[in-house]
């Protein structure tokens, strides 16, 4: 069992020290003991972000590691990340992907390192989630109950806020397009959402609403010309493909 140097119930920043190496994950919360929770509980199921962390963890075995407060912090986020960064930077020998936190200038953007993007590439090529997994994940969504309308309406006032305030760029739209272009989906694929869809239908009120959605969006931004003729070929493309598999 893990042991805590002292009772960590308030804002700072922690580390994950492994006691052999003495190699040490930086982190920082409002509550250490319930993040600490966390990462345990990740790490004990191979799900850690932190592949460094995770990997020490799997060789070295839970014993060899300790949680230790660095420094307590007021709990602004601000505050927490601009000591959280102070740490990082003066430890000579730390796990964390990441070298940069989420403050200031760096907000929002991806602060991997090439070895960082290149040892997440490594762990995840070939890697498939087992059905065992896959079950356990339905389990847990299983029996939650749907978003509320108010719910609803905060989750897309904020996705609106944040891509007005962090647009993609060119280059994101040209890869995210290039990524997509001659994307199709197999007959059976076809054939499996077809079968999930049939029987079932939308509530009057829920079909009035989606309509009137459409028609604010299509006022907003109207679809040109050539953009009909693309979603009328792919639609032919797709009813083809239907008709094919129920044939």
């Amino acid at each position: 069992m893990l042991g805590v140097v002292c009772d960590p119930n308030g804002p700072g920043v922690y580390g994950i020290v492994n006691l052999r190496t003495t190699r040490v994950y930086i982190g920082s919360s409002v509550n250490i003991r319930k993040r600490w929770l966390n990462h345990r509980s990740h790490l004990r199921n191979g799900t850690h972000h932190c592949l460094g962390l995770q990997a020490e963890w799997a060789n070295f075995g839970e014993s060899f590691f300790s949680l230790v407060v660095l420094e307590p912090t007021p709990p602004a986020y601000r505050e927490r990340m601009v000591r959280e960064q102070w740490w990082i930077d003066h430890t000579p020998d730390i796990l964390n992907t990441l070298r940069k936190t989420k403050v200031g200038p760096t907000l929002g953007k991806n602060n991997l390192t090439p070895e960082g993007r290149a040892r997440i590439k490594a762990f995840n090529t070939g890697r498939k989630v087992s059905p065992e997994a896959i079950a356990r994940r339905l389990a847990t969504l299983k029996g939650r109950m749907a978003c509320s309308l108010e719910q609803r309406v905060k989750i897309s006032a904020a996705l609106k806020r944040h891509y007005a305030e962090h647009p993609r760029s060119d280059e994101t739209c040209a890869k995210l397009s290039a990524a997509n272009t001659g994307h199709r989906h197999t007959p059976e694929q076809y054939a499996a959402m077809a079968e999930t869809k049939r029987g079932s239908k939308a509530a009057l009120e829920t079909r009035l609403k989606m309509s009137e959605a459409q028609k604010r969006r299509h006022a907003e931004f109207p679809i040109s010309d050539e953009t009909r003729g693309k979603i009328s070929a792919s639609n032919k493309v797709t009813w083809a493909a239907t008709r094919r598999v129920h044939a």
